[in-house]
């Protein structure tokens, strides 16, 4: 056992190589005991221990149910106890929204994502309650957060539909 914990330390220092966010994601993998699979076809994010499924990338496909449209603008993104991290809309669906930012953030957060997006000369400025899904290491530009939308007003609604009619 001994010997494990020592490899799993060797992942986190710096001669492990990779940015500092980069062993901030392993390390966070490990504390959830997850492992991301390299040696698979398309990388995927396992359970320890759990079989590889050789050339089955179904497990990648899209989970979205709703369209999404790829945007530009800013984000804030409050986690009750933590300071309020700025960032970067990628992209929005009438269910959630995916921010880039310099931070790792856990799944199953609640927050509040304020949003100040300008797409086709209309300004869209909306706060609302979402919950964190997951969180993407993005190599040298940090991580992709995926939001689920919490309930919300009709008013927030209706910004977020026009957005997407455009």
């Amino acid at each position: 056992m001994s010997n494990d914990f020592e490899d799993l330390n060797s992942l986190l220092t710096e001669s492990a190589g990779g940015s500092e966010a980069a062993r901030a994601f392993r390390k966070q993998l490990i504390l959830e005991g997850q492992t991301l699979d390299v040696d698979a076809p398309i990388s995927t994010l396992r359970q320890r221990g759990e079989p590889r499924e050789e050339g089955n990338i179904s497990s990648v496909a899209e989970a979205r149910s709703a369209e999404r449209r790829i945007v530009s603008g800013r984000a804030k993104l409050g986690i009750r106890g933590l300071p309020v991290s700025a960032g970067k809309m990628v992209d929005i669906s009438s269910s959630g929204a995916c921010v880039l930012m310099d931070n790792m953030v856990s799944g199953g957060k609640s927050a509040t994502l304020e949003c100040d997006i300008f797409y086709e000369g209309k300004r869209y400025l909306f706060s609302l309650e979402v919950a964190t899904v997951y969180s993407t290491l993005v190599s040298g530009k940090g991580f992709k957060i995926g939001l689920r939308f919490g309930p919300h007003s009709h008013e927030v609604a209706a910004k977020i539909e026009a957005l997407l009619r455009t």
